[in-house]
């Protein structure tokens, strides 16, 4: 992912990787959503929130449990997507039109 800097003359830059400046979570929620609903998965708004930090692997397990399903991470579940659709879905929001 390529980033494009405004034209100027700036004293720094601040990179948000973790959501404390710019709450990212939304977009971290359309791309699970999109990733998930390839296995027929669902994940409420609510528990998403509420299971915000856990580890990938963590919240899979859990989901498997729940609706019965055997999504298996790093041999199934499609993470490297997950991770490019949180970027498009970043880019949607500054007002390119990114396919997520």
């Amino acid at each position: 992912m390529k980033l494009g800097l405004p034209a100027g003359v700036f004293g720094a830059y601040l990179f948000d990787c973790d959501g404390t400046v710019a709450d990212s979570m939304p977009l971290h929620y359309i791309a699970w959503t999109k990733s998930l609903a390839e296995w027929n998965c669902t994940f409420d708004e609510k528990l998403f929130y509420a299971w915000g930090g856990r580890p990938v692997a963590e919240i899979i397990s859990l989901l498997n449990e729940q609706q019965r399903l055997s999504m298996q991470v790093g041999r199934g579940f499609p993470e490297r997507r997950l991770v490019s659709r949180i970027a498009a879905a970043a880019q949607g929001c500054a007002g390119s039109a990114g396919a997520y």
